[in-house]
């Protein structure tokens, strides 16, 4: 008994199948997949049938990644001319500019050694981290600039590197996370 009917772009009825990943796999590694051995498959399928992919989202997934990198990527080079612009002291800059692709390096080092791929929701997330992360290093970089500023007006009493600590201790403790 009939349960059911596939038709493909009203050409009448059709065999159809769905290819069903496992949850937790990659997207994109399952799809590639599929193709290769599909194009396996091709010479063995009798004359004039062939498989037809009604439904591939790789295209969409690469575009979407795609645009996401190059998202963050102008991101990362706005954000480095602001800060630039806004602390207008090229040594004090480096610290914050260096720190986003530093910190992002450091975001994907966890994932590759546990065998997670990067996708929409990871890129996303570091996008909006960067904001924090700009945020931190610049608040840190003005109250250092500031001290050390303060410190040779006063005729450079102490040690550089305590007013340097001291300075970021001051304000360090307010970017951090607790998790107690």
């Amino acid at each position: 008994m009939r349960r059911g009917v596939t038709d493909l772009n009203g050409w009448g009825d059709a065999p159809g199948g769905i290819i069903v990943m496992r949850q937790g796999e990659n997207a994109l590694n399952v799809i590639n997949s599929v193709k290769r051995k599909l194009d396996e498959l091709a010479p063995s399928l009798p004359q004039g049938v062939k498989i037809v992919p009604v439904y591939d989202r790789s295209d969409l997934i690469e575009r979407a990644i795609g645009s996401l990198k190059s998202k963050l990527t102008a991101e990362i080079i706005i954000v480095s001319l602001v800060i630039l612009v806004f602390l207008w002291h090229l040594p004090s800059a480096i610290v914050p500019i260096v720190t986003i692709p530093v910190s992002i390096l450091l975001a994907f080092i966890p994932l590759y050694f546990m065998g997670i791929t990067t996708n929409i929701m990871s890129l996303s997330g570091i996008a909006i981290s960067i904001g924090v992360l700009v945020d931190g290093a610049i608040v840190e970089v003005e109250n250092a600039y500031k001290k050390l500023e303060q410190w040779i007006e006063e005729g450079r009493q102490g040690d550089f590197h305590e007013v340097r600590l001291n300075a970021l201790k001051e304000v360090g403790h307010r970017f951090s996370f607790r998790f107690w």
